[in-house]
């Protein structure tokens, strides 16, 4: 198996990517301020549940902080460990800075946040009932770069509790 990393790119950019320097540091920000969390309460008060998103559930009131609607966007800035946001982040570093310089700040956010919402509804629809055991091919909602990014997904939704099992 070959395993790459980018380090850099060759591509010029002709403004600073205040966007991308924004999206990277609140990523970290809120990575740093999850390790100081219990990781299961974070990921049901901030993380998108699409049970709860889509009312087939509820929360508990302790744990329903913020409306369902709102994890869409808050589950972007959310990382599973080290790995996972260092991954994310490089990529965001290296390729983010040419597509907000290609599109705009405005655009690329808008995008950077449409692919985000865009992976929610993927999440959900891939754990329809017909959907069952089968293999996809979607972007993970669970951080920004998705459109940077995109993972195999084993569908294992429980449909008693509404809650997603696993991923491979």
């Amino acid at each position: 198996m070959i395993f790459a990393l980018p380090l850099y790119d060759d591509n010029p950019i002709r403004r600073t990517p205040v966007v991308t320097y924004a999206l990277v540091g609140m990523c970290i920000g809120a990575f740093l301020w999850q390790l100081g969390q219990d990781e299961d309460i974070v990921a049901f008060q901030f993380g998108m549940v699409p049970a709860v998103l889509f009312g087939y559930r509820a929360l508990p009131p302790e744990l329903a902080i913020i409306p369902p609607w709102a994890t869409i966007f808050t589950s972007m800035f959310l990382h599973a460990g080290w790995a996972h946001l260092g991954g994310n982040m490089l990529f965001l570093w290296i390729f983010g800075n040419n597509v907000e310089d290609l599109l705009g700040r405005a655009r690329y956010l808008s995008l950077y946040l449409s692919c985000g919402a865009a992976a929610a509804v993927a999440a959900r629809l891939s754990q329809e009932p017909q959907f069952e055991g089968k293999t996809f091919v979607v972007v993970l909602p669970d951080s920004g770069e998705r459109y940077l990014s995109s993972a195999l997904f084993t569908n294992t939704f429980d449909p008693a509790t509404g809650l997603q099992l696993a991923a491979a």
